[in-house]
C-alpha cells in the first residue's frame, strides 16, 4: 500500500512537471529545472492529497490555488498574471486529456473508475498524456512560439507587491471554506489541521518571497543610483 501511495505521488509529479513546462512553454517563460520540478512536488503532492486521502471534490481547484501561488513565488509574477498561467496550462490539460480518456474508453482499455483506482491505467494514461504535453512544449520552444506579453513586463526585473499576499490569502481562504463547508470535513480533526497547517505554510513561503523580492529590487535600485 506504502509503496503503491509512493509510486503514485511520483507519476502525478511527473506528470505535473509536464503541465508546469506546457505552461511556461506557451508564454515563453525562462525555462528553470529546479523551478519546474519545486512547483510540480508541491502540486502534485496537493493533488494526491486532495484526491486520494480526503477525497476532496475540490481538487482541481486545489491544485490551481496552489499551483498560482508557486508561479507568484518562482516567477514573481502577480496574482492575476500567474492565474492566467495556470488557467491556461489547465485548459490545454483538459484539451489534450479529454481525447486521451475517451480514446481509452471506446478501446476497451479502461472504464471510468479505473482511471482512478486501477495503477495501471493511472500510470498509462498519464505517462501518455504527459508525452504528449512534452512533445508540445519542445515545438513551441524550438519555434520560439507562444505569447510572450508576460515576460516582455515581469521577467527578471519585477516586483511581488504585497497586495499579491491578500489575494492568495482570499484563494486559499475560498478553498478552506469550501472544503470545510460543502465538503464537510470537519476542522477539528487531523485533516483539518494538515489543510490549515499547509494555508499557512504557502503564506509563509510567499510573504518571504515577497520580502526578499523588495530587498532584490532596493539592491538594484541602489546600484542604479551608483
Amino acid at each position: 500500500m506504502l509503496l503503491e501511495t509512493v509510486f503514485r505521488v511520483v507519476v502525478t509529479i511527473l506528470f505535473v512537471s509536464s503541465v508546469v513546462l506546457c505552461s511556461f512553454a506557451i508564454f515563453r517563460m525562462i525555462i528553470v529545472p529546479s523551478q519546474i520540478f519545486t512547483i510540480a512536488a508541491v502540486v502534485g503532492i496537493t493533488n494526491h492529497y486532495f484526491k486520494f486521502v480526503i477525497d476532496s471534490p475540490f481538487s482541481m481547484l486545489a491544485q490551481t490555488i496552489v499551483f498560482t501561488i508557486m508561479v507568484m513565488v518562482t516567477k514573481r509574477y502577480p496574482a492575476l498574471y500567474a492565474l492566467l498561467v495556470t488557467f491556461t496550462g489547465s485548459i490545454i490539460v483538459s484539451l489534450i486529456d479529454a481525447p486521451v480518456t475517451i480514446l481509452a474508453m471506446q478501446t476497451g482499455f479502461a472504464a471510468v473508475e479505473d482511471m482512478r483506482n486501477n495503477l495501471l491505467v493511472f500510470t498509462v494514461l498519464h505517462i501518455i498524456t504527459g508525452a504528449l504535453l512534452v512533445g508540445i512544449s519542445t515545438l513551441l520552444i524550438r519555434l520560439k512560439a507562444g505569447f510572450s506579453f508576460i515576460i516582455r513586463r515581469y521577467e527578471g526585473n519585477s516586483i511581488l507587491r504585497a497586495s499579491n499576499f491578500i489575494w492568495a490569502s482570499i484563494l486559499l481562504g475560498a478553498l478552506l471554506f469550501f472544503q470545510f463547508t460543502y465538503a464537510r470535513l470537519p476542522v477539528l480533526s487531523m485533516h483539518g489541521y494538515i489543510l490549515m497547517l499547509m494555508a499557512a505554510t504557502m503564506l509563509v513561503v510567499l510573504w518571504y518571497a515577497i520580502r526578499q523580492n523588495y530587498k532584490s529590487a532596493e539592491a538594484r535600485k541602489g546600484r542604479t543610483l551608483t
